[in-house]
């Protein structure tokens, strides 16, 4: 039965397995079509990473600018309570002196 898949050259008379021959053919075939989905996918990850860095880049610009606005608040409520403390101090000071 093995002999019936075997084709033989009618030049050279060399002798090979018609289904090697063919299977040979299709992995091929199948190996640059995978090689092909596969540099498909990874143009797709670098995509997708190159997305996510601009993603996170602009997360991390936005979380300083909200720090930096942050600190500036603080920085203006203790300014305000301060003024406020001297200002009660003052008025506080002014009606000492008036009661006595």
């Amino acid at each position: 039965m093995e002999a019936v898949n075997k084709i033989t050259c009618p030049k050279c008379n060399h002798a090979f397995n018609a289904e090697e021959a063919l299977a040979h053919n299709i992995e091929e075939k199948l190996r640059a079509e995978f090689l092909l989905k596969q540099k498909e996918s990874e143009l797709e990850l670098k995509e997708k990473e190159n997305k996510l860095r601009a993603i996170q880049a602009k997360f991390l610009k936005e979380r300083e600018e909200f720090a930096r606005q942050k600190e500036e608040m603080e920085e203006l409520i203790r300014q305000k309570m301060k003024e406020e403390k001297m200002k009660l101090e003052e008025e506080l000071k002014g009606k000492v002196k008036q009661d006595y």
